[in-house]
């Protein structure tokens, strides 16, 4: 009897769909944590780009933690097959001061994006403290501070090294914290000084607009005064045909010579038709005396 229902508890087993591997297996290749202050709230912007192993088998059950007062996170994504980034579906779940994050991966690149509140505003004067612990063994931590556009005496702490423009003419410090174990406790802060209220993503935009009006223009500005300067050559154009159809011929242009009918200027007999050569008075064929 033990042996039929054992039989049966394994079958039942094996029906069952298989889950998701286990988190607790999981190890990140590549973590960058990019921090972006004030850049379209006055809050700190932060997003995590997170790389899987190539070999990792998938789907895969990740969880990361975010500070609870961030409330929920702006964006949750995926790469797809085709390259694109896709939404996801997440569930949040509180613990004390972290909110873990858990998605199901069917992908080895994953992006998260949330603001956090933390970012202490006092006059000109801006301060930030972001403290992270590591749910899973991470190869390598990349951390990149954009600073905004107006900002100035930036210091970051643990040094990534020299600010480097990008094409969007900001700032850029990137460094690397290196290889970190599960539950590792990382602190990165980040001060500077800022005169303005304004906001870096309103900067860019204001930007790029300035650039389309003192530069070139775009298609959808110069194609109809193109079109309009093309269909005023051609109206001239069929003006000045029409125009000259109507004129009379030149003096000067050449006309076309009729042929003498006989004579020392050559032509032909006015009784038979033969040509006659210059010079001829009679007709050789016919005999007839040719008229000059």
């Amino acid at each position: 009897m033990r042996s039929v229902l054992l039989v049966v508890l394994l079958g039942l087993i094996l029906l069952c769909p298989q889950p998701v591997q286990a988190q607790e297996n999981v190890q990140l290749d590549t973590v960058q944590v990019s921090l972006w202050p004030e850049y379209d709230r006055a809050e700190m912007l932060v997003i995590f780009h997170v790389w899987l192993p190539e070999d990792i088998e998938l789907p895969q059950q990740i969880s990361l933690p975010i500070p609870t007062a961030s409330g929920e996170p702006n964006a949750v994504a995926e790469q797809s097959s085709d390259g694109e980034l896709v939404y996801v579906d997440y569930q949040r779940e509180e613990v004390g001061d972290w909110a873990y994050i858990e998605v199901t991966a069917n992908s080895t690149y994953l992006q998260m994006e949330y603001y956090d509140p933390g970012l202490l505003i006092s006059d000109g004067q801006r301060e930030y403290t972001m403290e992270w612990m590591t749910p899973y063994p991470i190869t390598e931590l990349l951390v990149d501070v954009q600073q905004p556009f107006d900002a100035h005496d930036m210091q970051i702490l643990p040094s990534v090294g020299a600010g480097l423009s990008r094409t969007d003419g900001l700032v850029y410090y990137q460094g690397s914290l290196g290889e970190l174990d599960a539950g590792d406790e990382i602190q990165i802060e980040v001060r500077y000084q800022k005169d303005s209220d304004a906001l870096t993503a309103s900067h860019l935009q204001t930007t790029t607009a300035t650039a389309d009006e003192t530069g070139s223009l775009a298609v959808g500005d110069w194609l109809p005064w193109a079109l309009a300067a093309i269909g005023v050559v051609l109206i001239g154009y069929g003006g000045y045909r029409y125009w000259r159809a109507g004129q009379p011929v030149l003096a000067s242009q050449p006309r076309r010579q009729e042929a003498p009918s006989g004579g020392a200027a050559g032509g032909f007999c006015h009784q038979c038709g033969t040509r006659a050569a210059v010079g001829d008075r009679f007709c050789r064929n016919c005999g007839t005396k040719l008229r000059t």
